[in-house]
């Protein structure tokens, strides 16, 4: 059975904001701030947070998944469900409104548009964060843990499973969301995953920033070497 959820006001940290922003741990100027407590006051204004999960059984053997009848080829994600029997399938949004007051914003106002649009990144994260911690708390009753989100385009795990994704979930018609015939989520701030369910919580559970390969991303949460040795 797929389930729907929805979500009142919610926290969207600051120094998030200044993360997609590219502020890395460095504080804002100024006049970001007020920028910033600007689009913090208009989000909460456009902000529908909807969101649809399925669970069912899984079953892993070598880099081949079996989520209910969908066959997934992918070595990161066995690896990331290894001893996991079930999994959440799930989409979140944080609605229509918000993509049109950004291309608003991006006509008027470029530079609020883009710490805008930082926003609405956090505020999904934030989301997603909000509705793992309902699920550990309701699975928890049963032994069960969460590991962290996987989505498509994390490691091997192709883009290309992302309408598969949403037709399992029927994000459409539970959550809004829909696929464009490029392959872009509508409403643009939403957000796929699986996430296994595992019997024990495992100390060195990877993050999803651990699980993606990209080498050089800006908005990584961890230290990472990067080419040339660096970090």
């Amino acid at each position: 059975m797929i389930e729907q959820y929805t979500g009142g006001h919610l926290p969207v940290p600051e120094t998030e904001i200044g993360r997609y922003l590219g502020y890395g741990k460095q504080e804002m100027d100024a006049e970001t701030k007020i920028l910033c407590a600007e689009c913090l006051e208009r989000l909460e204004k456009t902000v529908s947070y909807r969101a649809c999960r399925l669970r069912i059984p899984i079953s892993v053997s070598g880099e081949e998944i079996l989520l209910a009848q969908e066959k997934v080829k992918s070595r990161s994600l066995a690896k990331h469900l290894d001893g996991a029997s079930e999994a959440l399938l799930m989409c979140a949004t944080i609605g229509p409104v918000f993509d049109r007051e950004s291309e608003r914003l991006m006509h008027i106002s470029p530079a609020r548009a883009v710490i805008f649009g930082a926003a609405g990144t956090a505020a999904i994260e934030a989301w997603c964060d909000e509705l793992c911690r309902r699920w550990q708390q309701e699975l928890g009753g049963e032994g069960l843990f969460l590991t962290s989100r996987f989505s498509p385009g994390y490691g091997d795990l192709d883009i290309s499973f992302q309408p598969d994704l949403l037709r399992l979930t029927d994000a459409g018609r539970k959550a809004g969301v829909t696929l464009t015939q490029g392959g872009m989520m509508v409403p643009k701030k939403s957000v796929s995953a699986i996430i296994g369910l595992k019997k024990k919580a495992c100390d060195d559970e990877r993050t999803s920033c651990e699980n993606c390969e990209m080498e050089d991303c800006a908005f990584c949460r961890i230290d990472r070497p990067r080419k040339g040795g660096k970090k």
